[in-house]
């Protein structure tokens, strides 16, 4: 079962999004929005259900596009939202699920990282292996973020 939430945040900006696994998808927003922007959750909504994830996802641009008097920090319908005329935060320009598989991305590089801290590289090209990894990362993440800015801007 797929499960459509609200979470208000600190700041009294809000997201929508949809999810199998609410505990874990509530962990990885509160590492993601704590961390980087120093919010906290301080209400989850249950809006509602679906058996079906194409369901779930037309569900979700429902609420988002319905939600006007919210601010939110997730737009998944820009169009049926804002009709291009609000400007956007850059929190609020990555699609949800987009937002969602750079978070779990994160998730695994910390993990990673915690892995190694402490740990005696051993050889150079370990080290070098290390370093062309968390390059090619970090242009995943730039072309994420231009493809959401090029898409805004259209």
């Amino acid at each position: 079962m797929y499960i459509i939430y609200q979470l208000k945040f600190s700041d009294k900006t809000f997201y929508i999004g949809q999810t199998k696994d609410l505990n874990s998808r509530l962990k990885g927003h509160k590492s993601l929005w704590k961390k980087e922007l120093g919010l906290d959750i301080v209400n989850i909504k249950i809006l509602d259900t679906a058996t079906q994830r194409e369901n779930a996802l037309k569900l979700e641009k429902h609420y988002i596009a319905s939600s006007d008097s919210l601010k939110l920090r997730n737009v998944a319908e820009l169009d049926a939202r804002y009709q291009k005329t609000h400007i956007l935060e850059p929190t609020e320009l990555i699609h949800c699920l987009e937002q969602e598989e750079l978070s779990e991305n994160l998730i695994f590089l910390k993990r990673q990282v915690k892995k190694l801290e402490g740990r005696y590289i051993k050889t150079w090209s370990e080290l070098e292996k290390m370093k062309e990894n968390m390059k090619y990362l970090d242009t995943l993440v730039e072309e994420a973020v231009e493809e959401a800015l090029g898409g805004a801007n259209d």
